[in-house]
Formats: structure tokens, C-alpha cells, sequence
């Protein structure tokens, strides 16, 4: 079916195996090809109809290659970008959920926060670039908030999709240093 049928891509042999329409293809054979020749590309054709397998041209000889999750077999490529489409459509949802208990979170506690200053006559230690990087550092990933939270998202595709290089912007400090996130100090200036 899938050489009447099928639909052929180029793709990238990764540690993991292939993957098409982010279902991963994997055996035996393409690991010790992966570890002999790591990023080589393959031809892949698979049936849109059933995703549960797929062939692939490895030294000049189509062969099978099955899915490493058995639940894919029958399953259509249509099917499977509704479910996808469904699941990024909850995460943004999800995702929003998240901001609202964040900022929620946040109120309370600067609420608590800005009391207790005011009882005991604290103020919050001076910014610096440092400790901006710091805080930014420890900040929670991935979360992204919309400046106005009733527009729709500006690219709908993309929703849901780390952007961030995930690397660090700059060293932590270890406790005890100069311009830790809880310091304070006194009006009158004593720690």
C-alpha cells in the first residue's frame, strides 16, 4: 500500500530514530546505523492511511520500519493532526489557566509582602544588573503571558512552542553573596 500510496520524505536519522508527523520510527538496525554514521537522512514513505509503519531506503533496499508505539497502527495522518490540533488547542488553554494562577499567586503574595514591609519599616534591597539576571535566571521557563489576555494569540501555530535557547543568560551566585533574591534591608540602612 504505502508504495502505491505513500507519501515519501527526506529525514534525518536522530539517536531516537525517525520520526514522521512526530511519530518515531526506530530498530535495531538504524541504532548501529545512527551510531556508525550519526546524521545521515533517509527516504521514508508511509501510508497516511496507517501510521503504525513506515519503510525506509537504507542501502538501496526498501524495508519496513515500525512504529516504537504499537497504538499507531490503523491510525490515519489525518486523524492523528486532529488529536495533535486538539492537544495544542488544551496546552494554550492550559497555558492561560497557568498565567491567571500565577498572577493570583502573585497578588497574594505581594500583598502579604508589601504588610509586613510596612510593619516593620522594611524596603527591598537596590536592582543592579546582576541581580536583574539573577531573578530572570530563577524565573519560571516557558511561561508566557499575552499583554492583553482577551486577544487572540498573534500566530496560532506556533502557540505552545518553547521558544528559548535554553541556555544560561549568566552565572548563579551561591548563597551568602551580595544581591541575593530575599535580601533586605532597613530604611535606615542596616541589613
Amino acid at each position: 500500500m504505502r508504495i502505491a500510496f505513500g507519501v515519501e520524505v527526506e529525514r534525518k536519522l536522530a539517536k531516537d530514530g525517525i520520526r514522521v508527523m512526530n511519530v518515531r520510527y526506530h530498530d535495531v538496525v538504524l541504532a548501529q546505523r545512527f551510531v556508525r554514521n550519526i546524521g545521515n537522512c533517509y527516504k521514508v514513505r508511509f501510508d497516511p492511511t496507517n501510521l503504525g509503519a513506515s519503510e525506509i531506503l537504507d542501502e538501496g533496499t526498501w524495508r519496513e520500519l515500525k512504529a516504537v508505539d504499537g497504538r499507531f497502527e490503523g491510525v490515519s495522518a489525518t486523524h492523528w493532526a486532529r488529536a495533535a490540533a486538539a492537544v495544542r488547542r488544551e496546552r494554550a488553554r492550559t497555558e492561560e489557566e497557568a498565567a491567571e494562577v500565577i498572577w493570583a499567586a502573585y497578588s497574594a503574595i505581594d500583598q502579604k509582602n508589601t504588610s509586613a514591609r510596612l510593619e516593620r519599616g522594611l524596603i527591598e534591597d537596590r536592582w543592579d544588573a546582576d541581580r536583574l539576571a539573577q531573578v530572570e535566571d530563577r524565573l519560571t521557563a516557558f511561561i508566557r503571558f499575552r499583554e492583553d489576555p482577551e486577544a487572540p494569540p498573534s500566530d496560532p501555530l506556533a502557540m505552545g512552542i518553547p521558544t528559548g535557547t535554553g541556555e544560561r543568560q549568566s552565572p548563579r551566585r551561591n548563597r551568602g553573596e551580595t544581591g541575593g533574591i530575599g535580601r533586605i534591608e532597613r530604611e535606615d540602612g542596616h541589613d
